[in-house]
């Protein structure tokens, strides 16, 4: 019986440390608020969602998490800092399609994104208070 809660504890507690793993290396141990990050989509295991842009700019964030050495497993894309994530896509300027961002919400905090005319990619990620 006491190995039984012995494992659980280090279960439990591992998973906790797992947690923060992400978050301490996308805050630098809690050194920044925020960072910014460019990844080239020749880089990564990219495809095409169409016109779903909310889909391919979470694929973008974790294609990130993952180069940062966060496992999928750490973020939440349906929960934000007050329940459920308001994550979105939309022109800044209508009608110009180069204007393209989404606001993207997490548990582990929120991220903009943007691309380029050629095969870069723009995050912009900050933590929540």
């Amino acid at each position: 019986m006491k190995f039984l809660t012995i494992f659980l504890m280090i279960s439990v507690s591992s998973v906790f440390a797992e947690s923060d793993r992400c978050i301490d290396k996308l805050t630098d141990h809690n050194r920044r608020d925020s960072f910014t990050y460019s990844i080239d989509v020749d880089d990564i295991n990219d495809r095409y969602f169409g016109n779903d842009h909310l889909a391919a700019a979470i694929h973008y964030v974790k294609a990130v998490l993952e180069i940062k050495g966060c496992s999928r497993d750490e973020i939440n894309f349906g929960r934000g800092a007050f329940g459920r994530s308001k994550s979105r896509c939309q022109y800044l300027a209508p009608g110009i399609l180069t204007s393209l961002s989404c606001y993207v919400e997490s548990n582990l905090g929120f991220f903009i994104i943007g691309r380029d005319l050629g095969t870069k990619v723009h995050l912009i990620y900050s933590r929540w208070d």
